[in-house]
């Protein structure tokens, strides 16, 4: 119904008024539903990877080291740099301009579908060999577990990062995103940056986290192994977009 011209009965008995009396209305929000809905489903498919990768990654390394790795400080302190200040910038993500070109969202439609089922399972996978085999690797080289358990928890953190830009597209390469469109993922990435190298300097944040200081190049290393986990959501994107019809 017109919200300016119609008449109150027509306002009362129809499902949608047009407060500008214009039909484009109707499309433009519908555009706005699947952006609204996109990032909704960005951040609940990057909070289940978060949970599922660091899940099994613990699993993992029970099974090869009868010890856990992870105290619960440390892992409520992943929860508060990854998902509370940097996953939350996900839902700020810009349209990517294709919305109007998705197939219809129906009500009995899987709000995961099965290349979201894949996309999860090849990101999980990958986090765990890169997480526990730096916990592995690590050990056996220093048999310090303050160490070990510092550079795991890094190559983990940072395999978060690598997550997070992956699934500001669905289907476009991160490259081809404009880096600085989403300024809540950037601020949230310095002030996440900036806390966690506090966290496992010299300083009192260090000790009550159990972390310790692993120096500059192992620092460099855990963000380079955390880059596969980008490198590994990049090519399945590429497989998408040659060869599924998405």
């Amino acid at each position: 119904a017109m919200g300016i011209i119609g008449t109150d009965v027509a306002r009362e008995s129809s499902q949608i008024v047009l407060a500008d009396d214009n039909f484009a209305t109707i499309v433009l929000a519908i555009k706005q539903w699947r952006i609204i809905y996109n990032n909704v489903k960005k951040s609940s498919l990057l909070a289940i990877n978060r949970v599922l990768a660091g899940m099994w990654s613990l699993i993992v390394i029970l099974l090869w080291s009868e010890s856990i790795p992870f105290v619960a400080s440390q892992l409520l302190w992943l929860n508060l740099v990854t998902e509370t200040i940097t996953g939350i910038g996900v839902a700020f993500e810009w349209p990517e301009g294709n919305e109007m070109q998705q197939s219809p969202n129906k009500l009995w439609h899987s709000f995961v579908t099965g290349t979201d089922m894949v996309t999860l399972a090849l990101n999980t996978l990958t986090m765990i060999i890169l997480v526990a085999g730096s916990y592995i690797v690590t050990y056996s080289m220093t048999q310090d577990a303050m160490t070990t358990v510092t550079v795991s928890f890094l190559v983990l953190y940072f395999c978060q990062f690598s997550n997070l830009y992956n699934l500001r597209s669905f289907t476009r390469s991160v490259f081809s995103l404009w880096l600085f469109s989403n300024k809540a993922i950037i601020l949230g990435t310095i002030v996440s940056l900036i806390l966690q190298f506090l966290a496992i300097a010299r300083s009192p944040l260090a000790a009550l986290l159990w972390f310790t200081w692993i120096g500059r190049w192992v620092f460099g290393l855990s963000i380079l192994l955390s880059l596969v986990v980008l490198l590994v959501g990049e090519l399945y994107k590429y497989v998408q977009r040659s060869y599924i019809r998405v």
